[in-house]
């Protein structure tokens, strides 16, 4: 019915469509136990993300802090506007921080995700100094990452990734069904 609807549609407004092949849904499904799907990554994945953490843990103590209430969102906006101004995102004129619109939008948005338990978000810190951050809304166990940065100093440590290996162990015990991480789906 719906696509009868829409050729008739298409029919009177003289408009196309065409249908395009996509890469793979990069949503994660968080089905298996949790041993299981890290047991499943790519074992040279699994060797490099070890490897990089101890290279970073040289730098310091290398946590993970999650944001989920109210209390936490002014505290959070700062941590990203910091680690965005620390990226390429900055010199590129891409990070929220070059965009009024785009930091207005994350201003007015976080308070009010918070404010309904959606705000699940969480930054990597090496010692007491923030170097990555994933920001994302938690609706109905699924988490959709809106964005994610790391200070570029860190690049060679890859916070990106131990940043991301560490939220998905949290959305286990967060009973989060799924996850879409951004982007196409990482070959690992």
């Amino acid at each position: 019915l719906s696509q009868q609807l829409l050729n008739k549609a298409l029919q009177a407004t003289g408009l196309s469509y065409s249908i395009k092949t996509l890469p793979p849904s990069p949503y994660i499904e968080l089905a298996q136990p949790e041993e299981e799907f890290f047991a499943g990554l790519d074992g040279y994945f699994r060797k490099k993300i070890r490897q990089r953490e101890r290279k970073l843990g040289e730098s310091g103590q290398v946590m993970l802090t999650v944001y989920e209430k109210p209390d936490d969102v002014l505290t959070l906006v700062d941590i990203i506007k910091w680690i965005e101004r620390a990226y390429w995102k900055e010199k590129e004129g891409t990070s929220i921080t070059k965009n009024q619109v785009q930091e207005g939008f994350y201003r007015l948005l976080l308070p009010e995700i918070a404010s309904q338990g959606w705000l699940l978000a969480s930054v990597l810190l090496v010692g007491e100094k923030p170097i990555a951050y994933q920001l994302g809304i938690n609706f109905n166990g699924v988490l959709d990452s809106l964005k994610t940065s790391y200070v570029q100093e860190y690049r060679n440590c890859g916070p990106g990734v131990i940043l991301k290996n560490r939220f998905l162990s949290y959305l286990y015990k967060k009973n989060i069904c799924y996850c879409d991480l951004l982007g196409v789906v990482d070959e690992f």
